[in-house]
């Protein structure tokens, strides 16, 4: 009996910990790609080399999270219940999936746009970079420090907030531009994508305060 319940525990949680950090890390990398991505595309340069480095990074992602959840099927006892790592995971995964899907829209077609639709398209995509990039530093003291984790996590909400109104002000400048109904709807459709990016590493951040409240006592 003992030594199945020390199967269970040895060297389970720092693997968990490990992997997630190694997922978070990947994320991370994969958001800075589609930003030099957005760079490319608002200047109608080829971003074949930008989409192929975010599909391979996706990929690379989906492997971790399938190992991740292996190791969790296996029953193993680990701070925070499988609901809470298996929402964790899935939803930083998601990150991923959301850049890939924004580079593969950006290759869809070039477009012309002013220049302060594109900084205002870069801005959002810087923030939204920096939200994604605190999800990462939260992640890796999860393990470590439960409030410094919590405290980073909380920074996420005001992120997204600034992100959001970037986001309004895309489409507001972009309605009153005379080009092409097709190229307004495909910016949109990025620019939407991206911004959903920021959007679930806020439900990120409020799953990972809510397991350090929760684990905290």
């Amino acid at each position: 009996m003992w030594k199945k319940l020390l199967k269970k525990i040895s060297g389970t949680e720092t693997m968990i910990f490990d992997e997630l950090s190694n997922l978070a890390d990947e994320v991370y990398e994969t958001v800075l790609t589609l930003e030099d991505s957005i760079k490319d595309f608002l200047n109608n340069e080829d971003i074949k080399k930008d989409l192929a480095i975010v599909s391979k990074k996706e990929v690379e992602c989906d492997l971790i999270v399938e190992n991740l959840t292996k190791e969790l099927f296996k029953g193993r006892l680990l701070p925070y219940s499988s609901e809470d790592w298996f929402d964790l995971i899935n939803n930083i995964d998601e990150l991923a999936d959301l850049s890939d899907r924004a580079t593969r829209l950006m290759g869809i077609s070039k477009i012309n746009l002013p220049e302060e639709v594109k900084e205002k398209t870069i801005l959002l995509t810087k923030k939204t970079t920096n939200a994604v990039g605190l999800i990462k530093d939260s992640i890796h003291q999860l393990k470590k420090d439960f409030k410094l984790s919590r405290e980073i996590a909380k920074r996420v909400g005001e992120v997204r907030d600034e992100v959001r109104n970037v986001e309004y002000e895309i489409y507001e400048k972009t309605h009153k531009l005379d080009i092409k109904t097709r190229e307004i709807r495909l910016l949109k459709d990025v620019v939407f994508t991206i911004t959903q990016i920021a959007n679930k590493s806020k439900d990120i951040s409020n799953r990972i305060v809510a397991m350090s409240i929760k684990y905290a006592f």
